[in-house]
């Protein structure tokens, strides 16, 4: 609702004045800090010892907000070991964030949290079943996240899952046994992301064929038909959206350092967040 009523607005205005639209999300890590390790992962190359400070991340925001940006993404890292986390979503009620995390520290207390706040919505990464996610995310990470997903159910908190599609996973993640579950586990929402080899120990050969990503295309429109779940997939769904979303065309990314990228996967930045406003 903000995004529109009050955003609306603000974005013409910013469209008028400058001759082009803000971005319609940003997309922010303010920890590269992490509970796992796994294989393959983007952001490994980033160092774990610095935060973005907290008083950047709050500006960031109200930037964000005074032309008219409410919908941001917060990644890293794992988001939920960032100290400054709870009070960050309660200083900024007005606006909306999903959540992108291994969701191995979401507890009753966690949920109930963020129940309270009302303004997160947590999508919690898996790889397919559990062999396919203890694989990558270390013994148990699967049963942690499936209790994860019942106390936030439990307490009433809209939740849904990312998956990283692979060579070796792509037809399983499109599966109706797959996305059943996770409806019945009460996910509103799945997002789908193409590997993309960069960070510890790309491997070209984690990439899925042209032949399995046009198969995941086809897969994931048949399950927008048929099940009560929102299903997106950011590779396939470009021309939806008219194209690349990066470069602050439709978002970007700011990371730990304070770089303004223009995607979480292109490690490029010229400008720093820290030296000059949004």
């Amino acid at each position: 609702n903000n995004a529109m009523i009050q955003g609306q607005p603000k974005r013409l205005a910013f469209a008028r004045k400058y001759g082009f639209n803000p971005p319609n999300l940003l997309v922010i890590s303010p920890t590269m800090r992490c509970n796992l390790k796994c294989y393959g992962c983007y952001a490994w190359q980033y160092s774990k010892k610095d935060d973005l400070p907290y008083d950047v991340c709050n500006r960031v925001i109200d930037e964000a907000n005074d032309i008219g940006i409410y919908f941001f993404v917060i990644t890293g890292g794992e988001p939920f070991c960032w100290g400054n986390f709870y009070d960050f979503l309660e200083r900024h009620n007005d606006s909306f964030f999903q959540v992108y995390t291994n969701g191995q520290l979401i507890d009753d207390r966690v949920a109930k949290r963020l129940a309270e706040l009302g303004n997160a919505v947590p999508c919690i990464s898996v790889e397919g079943f559990e062999k396919e996610t203890d694989r990558r995310r270390g013994k148990g990470a699967w049963a942690r996240i499936m209790k994860s997903m019942d106390v936030l159910n439990d307490n009433g908190v809209l939740f849904g899952f990312s998956v990283t599609a692979t060579r070796g996973n792509n037809e399983l993640v499109v599966s109706d046994e797959f996305v059943d579950l996770f409806i019945e586990k009460g996910a509103f929402i799945g997002w789908y992301f193409n590997y993309v080899p960069i960070g510890k120990e790309p491997n070209l050969e984690l990439m899925p064929t042209p032949e399995q990503r046009d198969y995941r295309r086809k897969r994931i429109l048949e399950i927008r038909k048929s099940n009560k779940i929102i299903a997106a997939d950011f590779w396939n769904d470009g021309p939806l959206v008219n194209g690349c979303m990066a470069g602050g065309k439709n978002y970007l990314h700011i990371n730990v350092n304070g770089d303004v990228e223009p995607c979480v996967f292109v490690h490029f930045a010229v400008d720093n967040i820290k030296e000059k406003s949004l």
